[in-house]
């Protein structure tokens, strides 16, 4: 039987394939490690880079940021799949200690916190530098802001684009409003949060049927796995909707 060490191992070599192929091979490796236990079967791992290093990012072929990234997993609630119950991926600039931002996962966090949230640090004129050191905008933008012939061509911590999840996994409306009800203390009803979990739960559902669509031959697999019986079209297996799967 595959334990869950083996599993995170496993998770920690796709990580180290993506950083290896997007980055180089410069960069750290992922490894599995066992969380000390006091006593009885291994229940958590960590994945992390080796040495919990942080991953360099250039621009420029001139250090300028580091990547930092950290999971913790554990068995789902069959002890069949391998689940992250907490997850960390920061970026920090060259010379800082500070995130810029940092996005977070933290399955045991509350009902009153977004259990996947992003953070914001930095700020504005440490964004500002970041974007300048990337070149951020356009070149002919750019060379007409130093001509004076353009007004504004600094970049500005509003333009940054953050990555939320895709087509299918973005945030909903009931995730804003519980945001702005946790942060902010807005006014609510007597029935909020039985409103605001019930949209969420239809959201999702919604957003699990769409993904099926996109990928039926993993969903297919899955259902086999958890028992369904799942017989395939007679035309044949559906393609998958790859435009949707690969879309940031």
């Amino acid at each position: 039987m595959t334990s869950l060490h083996d599993k995170a191992q496993e998770f920690a070599d796709e990580l180290t394939a993506t950083v290896h192929g997007a980055l180089g091979s410069h960069v750290p490796a992922f490894v599995a490690e066992q969380a000390p236990e006091p006593s009885g079967p291994v229940t958590r791992v960590a994945v992390h880079p080796v040495g919990s290093a942080e991953i360099p990012l250039t621009i420029d072929s001139a250090r300028a940021l580091s990547l930092i990234v950290d999971f913790q997993c554990r068995w789902d609630h069959k002890e069949a799949f391998l689940a992250v119950s907490k997850a960390s991926m920061g970026v920090v600039p060259r010379s800082g200690s500070t995130p810029l931002f940092r996005y977070e996962f933290h399955d045991a966090v509350g009902d009153d916190v977004p259990c996947a949230h992003l953070h914001v640090h930095a700020h504005r004129d440490e964004f500002v530098f970041a974007l300048f050191r990337g070149g951020h905008g356009k070149p002919a933008v750019r060379a007409k802001a130093v001509e004076g012939t353009k007004k504004r061509a600094t970049p500005q911590l509003s333009e940054f684009h953050f990555a939320l999840g895709g087509p299918r996994m973005r945030p909903c409306l009931e995730d804003v409003l519980q945001m702005l009800r946790v942060e902010c203390s807005i006014d609510v009803t007597r029935d909020f949060t039985y409103v605001i979990e019930a949209g969420r739960a239809r959201w999702r559902r919604r957003q699990v049927s769409a993904s099926v669509r996109d990928a039926p031959g993993a969903a297919a697999t899955t259902l086999r796995e958890m028992g369904y019986r799942v017989d395939e079209p007679v035309a044949g297996p559906a393609p998958e909707r790859l435009t949707k799967l690969t879309r940031a």
